[in-house]
């Protein structure tokens, strides 16, 4: 059972990895969500009901901001998702206790719905290296193992998005300013 719920984790987690890597923030809303699939049979298989319903939060999370940002451009609420989203998991580890570990799923949560719903993708991949972070050390207490390596590799692929995404063009553009001597901004 563990080989196969490490399966999913490496599927789910791939698929995420290569989410961050993407410069749109509604593709890798989308790529995020579906990797959540991997995640919740995982953590299913592994017997955390918690981390299972987290990730399915996080996956509704990405499929609802991503209905918001499209369907709704110019007014973007997620007021409501966002209380939702906390309520759900504070009930489902008061429902579900099985030990202090579950607290770092809260405050997971939490962290994704407010840090998310930025415009700015920058801060968005911040908040989902930070939330790497969060699920190595729940995974870790869990004793998953593989899905430790796994999250190390995603705030790997999420450091290079922001590298990629976000400092390379700002170095590409002074550069250039540099060699003609017009300010290009």
């Amino acid at each position: 059972m563990d080989i196969l719920a490490q399966s999913f984790a490496v599927l789910g987690k791939t698929i995420e990895s290569f989410g961050l890597l993407l410069k749109n923030k509604l593709k890798m809303f989308i790529v995020i969500a579906i990797a959540g699939i991997g995640y919740v049979t995982s953590f299913l298989l592994l017997g955390s009901v918690v981390g299972a319903i987290a990730n399915t939060i996080t996956a509704g999370r990405y499929m609802s901001y991503y209905l918001i940002e499209t369907h709704n451009p110019t007014k973007k609420k997620y007021g409501i998702a966002i209380i939702l989203q906390i309520s759900i998991i504070v009930t489902t580890v008061v429902l579900f206790w099985r030990n202090a570990y579950d607290l770092i799923i809260i405050v997971s949560v939490v962290l994704q719905a407010f840090g998310t719903a930025y415009k700015n993708t920058l801060v968005v991949r911040f908040v989902l290296i930070i939330n790497n972070f969060l699920w190595f050390v729940f995974n870790f207490m869990l004793g998953a193992y593989i899905n430790c390596g796994l999250e190390i590799i995603a705030m790997i692929a999420g450091s290079f998005g922001i590298i990629i995404h976000h400092y390379l063009p700002y170095f590409k553009i002074k550069r250039l300013n540099k060699i003609t001597g017009v300010n290009v901004k």
